[in-house]
């Protein structure tokens, strides 16, 4: 009797089931694609900061050059010529050839520069103007004259440096007895103050040295 109770409970137990099967896992997706999907933005952002490094550069190379090499920015702007020295009318063809206008202003007196020598130009040698800009012209109206210092009392050679500096000509010096120490000066050729040309030769008298006092005689110390 045990047996067969045991004979049906073990068959009216149900049959145990089967473990259900682990889900499969989804394959990892290849790095190969995922590299090359991404190197084309790598691609691009190089090809970016090279080309503002390239503009960078270009940039920076016209400002130094602008910078360390002025010039005219146009093809109508020229630089003036230095005319200073030259005849006016030389001046005004040189000035006319390079494209400027030219006009004359008042003349005037000059230490150095002949009548009709230009003496000074205003813009100045150099300046960058527009094609067309007028060049104002000063010309020579004949060497200024000038008074002959007063170098009386004064050694030779300082007196000869006053006179050269004064804008005129040393010529040789001229001796005359006196009563001063020797060297020094007593008179001036021209007068001292009268106006003369630039260049003008000038002469000055030096003292000699003292002459000598005739020997007494017994009766004048008689």
């Amino acid at each position: 009797m045990k047996f067969g109770r045991r004979n049906r409970e073990l068959s009216i137990s149900p049959p145990e089931s089967e473990p259900a099967p682990a889900p499969e896992r989804a394959p990892a997706p290849a790095s190969g694609p995922t590299n090359s999907a991404s190197s084309p933005g790598t691609g691009r952002r190089i090809a970016r900061d090279v080309s503002l490094l390239l503009l960078i550069f270009v940039v920076g190379f016209a400002i130094a050059f602008i910078w360390l090499t002025p010039g005219p920015l146009l093809a109508t702007d020229h630089a003036t010529p230095d005319v200073v020295g030259m005849a006016g009318d030389r001046a005004e063809v040189l000035l006319g050839q390079a494209g400027f206008k030219t006009k004359r202003a008042e003349s005037r007196q000059h230490p150095t520069y002949e009548e009709g020598t230009v003496i000074w130009q205003d813009p100045a040698a150099g300046t960058v103007l527009p094609e067309g800009t007028p060049v104002t012209l000063t010309v020579s109206d004949g060497i200024a004259p000038y008074a002959v210092p007063d170098v009386s009392r004064l050694p030779l050679d300082l007196a000869a440096k006053v006179i050269e500096a004064s804008g005129f000509r040393m010529s040789r010096p001229d001796t005359a007895r006196s009563a001063g120490p020797a060297g020094i000066v007593v008179e001036v050729r021209p007068a001292i103050g009268s106006v003369q040309p630039a260049g003008t030769s000038i002469q000055l008298v030096v003292s000699a040295s003292k002459p000598a006092l005739p020997a007494a005689s017994e009766e004048t110390h008689r």
